[in-house]
């Protein structure tokens, strides 16, 4: 039961006009993509809908399936008059910080279901109270800077997409692959900019440490996930002789 709410879900399969390969995927994956959009509505807030998405990951065992399933569970936690707009912004902030706290509370990780459901929660107060989000949060306008991430392929053509995407203030790339050193070589080529790796795990306490000063020479910023989940030796080991941040 979802107390009152009205949850509509919507599985959307797409291809990618690049591929996003990384290390842990399996052949033939990163090649499309499956999301689920939601459209959220409450009877106290009649007219209006919430738009909500979540990306499913199989690495945590997550499907568009069990988040339709685990949606209307969490959504069962939380009565509608819980998203309180009374207060205005500030009471609304308060509610969805609850909100959020009742969804940790009622079923632990399911990430893209949470996520589908907190972007609708929040687009849906935003509506109501006829504020941008960034408003509603109390932040400014401008966008932060980020990264854009380029996925493993031939070193060839993740040059070609880092040049396309030179105008991002830095690049994440995607290691772990059978090319790590040249890929990071033929970027740095055509690409001034910061730039991150992430090797989703795919690499070896051996394999890391001989990375290394090749990427202090490339100017990498940080090593982000290298080793397996709780490999923390590893990670204890790598960090003890790394002049950069994991």
């Amino acid at each position: 039961m979802n107390a009152g709410w009205d949850l509509r879900v919507e599985t959307l399969h797409l291809p990618l006009q690049d591929p996003f390969v990384i290390a842990r995927y399996a052949p033939g994956e990163g090649y499309a993509v499956t999301t689920v959009v939601v459209e959220l509505r409450s009877p106290a807030l009649p007219g209006l809908v919430g738009i909500g998405e979540g990306c499913p990951e199989s690495y945590y065992g997550e499907t568009a399936s069990t988040m339709a399933v685990v949606m209307d569970e969490l959504l069962g936690a939380v009565p509608p008059e819980m998203l309180d707009l009374e207060g205005g912004a500030g009471a609304a902030r308060a509610a969805l910080i609850a909100i959020g706290t009742a969804f940790d509370s009622a079923i632990r990780g399911h990430g893209a279901a949470k996520c589908a459901l907190d972007i609708a929660l929040h687009d849906l107060a935003g509506k109501a109270l006829g504020l941008p989000i960034h408003r509603l949060l109390g932040l400014l306008p401008e966008i932060p800077p980020t990264d854009f991430t380029l996925g493993i392929d031939e070193p060839a053509v993740v040059a070609e997409r880092a040049r396309r995407s030179a105008h991002f203030p830095a690049l994440k790339i995607k290691v772990g692959g059978p090319h790590d050193l040249a890929t990071l070589e033929a970027v740095r080529d055509v690409f001034e900019g910061p730039i991150r790796v992430d090797a989703n795990i795919g690499w070896t306490p051996e394999s890391a440490a001989a990375l290394l000063p090749e990427l202090v020479r490339l100017g990498v910023e940080l090593i982000e996930q290298p080793f397996p989940p709780r490999r923390y030796a590893w990670l204890r080991d790598l960090q003890a002789i790394s002049p950069l941040p994991i």
